[in-house]
């Protein structure tokens, strides 16, 4: 092998090693930058936001935001996840334009953190105690719950999905919580505890009003009174003053808006 060709072969394995360096540090550049443009050929830019909501709110956000959509020509991007999760993330850095989130703590600390242009409490919520389809238990009343017959209760995670913290708030209010705390199952969000009651994993669960209605595979046993916990508040944030989040956070607080939600059980708080 001659000199010339082992400073080739030389120069090439340092190319390949910028290469291996580089490109990992150049997707993470890519991600990092704002998707406020995408190429569409010769219609131009497209334009885009990233919408985060609360997993609670799946269908219905999917829905209007596919009607938003057809609207606006304003392309729409979801990450369902819990309220916490998703604050989580945007207190981290996610570049996310609107929020919409299932308990008002989150959107607090977000405001705390002066990461809110501008929020408004949207929809209202009801919690509901159910059972698999086919299960024998019977509840007359949610005290029926401290039974030796259920052996694991399903709630979204208690400490930070707010299904889960509003449902433990009302069980302390029923004097329950004690004696049923040992057989909670936790919900990394509320759809998963609602995944728990329909696999049969667990004997029963309390879930939104809204999550019960989603399935056949549960059935409704009672439901729970308002006034035994803190009045359940979806709170709709704008993080961004991009025109497309604007417009997206306009029609979903617009009566349009509020007419989807009512579709899927939710109850509007805009007129």
């Amino acid at each position: 092998m001659t000199h010339e060709t082992e400073s080739a072969n030389d120069e090439q394995t340092a190319d390949l090693e910028l290469m291996r360096y580089y490109a990992p540090l150049a997707l993470v550049l890519a991600l990092a930058l704002p998707a406020c443009e995408i190429s569409n050929g010769d219609r131009g830019p497209e334009r885009r936001v990233l919408f985060f909501a609360a997993a609670s709110t799946t269908e219905a956000t999917t829905r209007a935001a596919e009607a938003f959509e057809a609207q606006s020509g304003v392309a729409v991007t979801i990450s369902f996840a819990s309220s916490a999760t998703l604050a989580q993330q945007i207190e981290a850095g996610a570049e996310a334009g609107v929020f919409l989130s299932a308990h008002r703590e989150w959107t607090e600390a977000l405001e705390a953190a002066g990461l809110v242009t501008e929020r408004t409490e949207l929809l209202g919520n009801g919690l509901v105690l159910i059972v698999p389809r086919d299960s024998e238990l019977t509840f007359g009343q949610p005290g029926d719950l401290d039974m030796n017959d259920v052996e694991f209760l399903a709630l979204g995670d208690p400490d930070t999905v707010p299904a889960g913290i509003y449902a433990k708030e009302a069980l302390v209010n029923l004097g329950l919580w004690e004696s049923l705390r040992a057989k909670v199952v936790r919900g990394m969000d509320v759809r998963q505890a609602l995944l728990f009651v329909e696999r049969g994993e667990a004997d029963a669960g309390i879930v939104y009003a809204t999550d019960a209605a989603m399935t056949d595979a549960v059935r409704i046993e009672a439901r729970l009174d308002s006034a035994l916990a803190t009045p359940i508040r979806y709170s709709l944030v704008l993080l961004s003053d991009d025109a497309g989040a604007r417009s997206l956070y306009d029609f979903l607080r617009s009566p349009e808006g509020a007419e989807i939600f009512s579709e899927f059980g939710f109850k509007p708080l805009h007129p």
